[in-house]
C-alpha cells in the first residue's frame, strides 16, 4: 500500500500498516461491493482478497 507522496520505491521500504479491525473492514467492504453490484465485481473482490490473504499475518486466524 502507498502512503500519500511516496514513491513505488519508497512504498517498498516503508509499507503502510493496517490493524486487524481494519484488514476485516476491508475484506468486508469488498465481499460487499461484490454483493451489491450483483456480482458484476466479484473478479475485483477476488483479487482484492487474495492481495489481503496473502499479506495475512500468520497470527490472524480468520479468513476471508
Amino acid at each position: 500500500m502507498f502512503v500519500r507522496g511516496e514513491t513505488n520505491d519508497e512504498a517498498c521500504e516503508h509499507p503502510a500498516v493496517l490493524s486487524h479491525e481494519q484488514w476485516r473492514v476491508l475484506v468486508e467492504a469488498f465481499a460487499e461491493m461484490c454483493l451489491l453490484s450483483g456480482g458484476a465485481h466479484e473478479d475485483l473482490h477476488d483479487r482484492a482478497v487474495g492481495v489481503l490473504e496473502a499479506l495475512r499475518p500468520p497470527q490472524w486466524s480468520d479468513h476471508p
